[in-house]
Order: C-alpha cells, then structure tokens, then sequence
C-alpha cells in the first residue's frame, strides 16, 4: 500500500490520478466529500514513488471562495509545462463549474 487515506483535511476519497513521465510521482486528487455528505477539503496531492512513498498536499481547494474551483473531479498532466489541469463540479464565476491549471512549479 502507497497511503491509506483517512476522514479528515488531509484529503479523503480520492478520485483521481496520473503518473508523471518519470514514472516517480503520482498525482492526484481527493473529493472531500462521502456518501454521509461528511466534508473535507477537496485537494491536489502527490505520492514520490520512492522505497518509502511519501504523500504530501500541494494545494487545498478553499470552498468557501466562490469564484474559485469546487468539487474538482478530474486532472491531466501537462509535462511540457509541468502543469496539471483540470475541471471542478462547482465554482467559478456563474458557480457552475471551471477548468483550472495548477503550476507543479511552485
């Protein structure tokens, strides 16, 4: 096992991933939200495949900022830009959703 994820900001039900081009990280995403409509933040995560995986967040999705992505569900990797984009449920001007872009180089 890599991580096992728990309910709690840390980041629960992961929904997506992808593996980058090394193949020595995987990066994902976490809903933050279950059947029991229990809440957490939704977050970007990256798992180093190294002989001890270690996972850390690099960014919390902040439901309380309407204009910003909620609920993201999806992400692809950009390696000429190092980037990951993706789509969220909710959010964005209208609060119908958004496709955003988030830089691996920070």
């Amino acid at each position: 096992m890599l991580h096992s994820f728990a309910r709690n900001a840390q980041g629960q039900h992961p929904i997506d991933l992808v593996l980058s081009q090394d193949e020595q990280t995987l990066f994902g995403l976490t809903s933050g939200m279950d059947s029991k409509n229990y809440h957490y933040p939704a977050n970007i995560f990256k798992i180093s495949l190294t002989d001890e995986p270690i996972y850390s967040i690099l960014y919390i999705f902040d439901e309380n900022l309407q204009q910003t992505p909620r609920w993201p569900r999806k992400i692809t990797l950009n390696t000429h830009e190092d980037s990951l984009y993706g789509i969220s449920e909710y959010g964005g001007k209208y609060g119908s959703g958004t496709l955003f872009k988030f830089s691996l180089n920070r």
